[in-house]
């Protein structure tokens, strides 16, 4: 049996990663002996699980034991991920490249976490719960994703176009509610992080004038 690593992420717990893995608690305990209370695991801390060959459904059973709501599977996905942001300097946060990686991204582009990655969040967060994105690193192209809401339910995905004083583009995430002005987005690359932040339905935020495009649903 060969071993996978991975990276404990806030409210994961050993149990719940044995179980997405198809493996047992004492399998995993005995595959870390660091471990020595399993009821305390830390954010951060890399553990090796051993596997056949690795679950894709990891994210997606965590999540779900973690998050008993109605949110669709996707929210929860993105939820847990919270937090995630740009390393500092010349380094490039790993998380966020596998964001990219999902993507038709250039590599030159895919392996900088400076890359635009709204997107790519959205498009990992997706794919993670079992659904076809966009495969786009575009924020735009996802107007046309799936199908159009009349009225936005918790957790669609939200389209806003973005213009600044020399740049025209996009900008997507996961509906959370809004105000007569205001939407309120869980997403990434918000202020370089994934975080819950709102925008304009139309107007002027910062630097860029948001306006809001479409609230879409997977078909």
């Amino acid at each position: 049996m060969q071993v996978k690593p991975y990276i404990i992420r806030r409210g994961d717990t050993l149990g719940a990663i044995a179980k997405a893995f198809k493996i047992t608690l004492k399998q995993l305990l005995d595959e870390n002996p660091q471990i020595t209370n399993p009821n305390q695991i830390r954010s951060g801390e890399q553990i090796l699980i051993p596997v056949d060959e690795p679950e894709p459904s990891l994210h997606s059973v965590i999540a779900v034991e973690n998050n008993p709501s109605d949110d669709p599977l996707w929210l929860k996905i993105a939820l847990r991920e919270e937090g995630i942001a740009e390393a500092e300097g010349s380094k490039n946060n790993p998380r966020i490249l596998e964001y990219h990686s999902t993507t038709n991204l250039k590599k030159a582009m895919s392996s900088q976490d400076s890359t635009a990655w709204c997107s790519s969040f959205v498009n990992w967060c997706m794919k993670k719960s079992g659904l076809a994105g966009t495969d786009s690193a575009w924020a735009l192209d996802w107007k046309d994703w799936g199908k159009l809401l009349e009225e936005p339910k918790r957790g669609c995905v939200v389209v806003f176009s973005r213009k600044g004083a020399t740049t025209d583009g996009g900008h997507v995430g996961f509906y959370i509610g809004d105000t007569s002005k205001l939407i309120e987005v869980f997403g990434g690359n918000q202020g370089n992080s994934v975080n819950q932040s709102r925008f304009p339905k139309d107007g002027v935020s910062g630097t860029f004038r948001y306006r809001h495009v479409a609230y879409r649903w997977p078909s």
